[in-house]
């Protein structure tokens, strides 16, 4: 068996051996993924629930009132939802 510098090696004997360059593509694919989750997930609206306090975005679902609890701002009463 000959020594590889840049393998891993994963079982006996060589078909257990991976190359470096495969853990930079699969490097790379993971990073690329991650990013445009990170830029998708940005572009989308917080909610468009009309549950939510139009000030700070606080759930209203099973309030009492008319103002919202985080942030004080009045809501309007068919907001408020039991």
């Amino acid at each position: 068996m000959s020594l590889r510098p840049a393998a891993i090696i994963l079982a006996a004997g060589d078909e257990g051996v991976l190359d470096v360059s495969t853990f930079l593509v699969l490097g790379f694919i993971a990073t690329g993924s991650i990013l445009l989750y990170r830029i998708v997930a940005r572009r989308l609206p917080v909610s468009t629930s009309s549950d939510r306090c139009t000030q700070c975005g606080y759930d209203l679902r099973g309030l009492h009132n008319s103002r919202c609890p985080e942030c004080g701002h009045p809501t309007a009463p068919d907001t408020v939802r039991l």
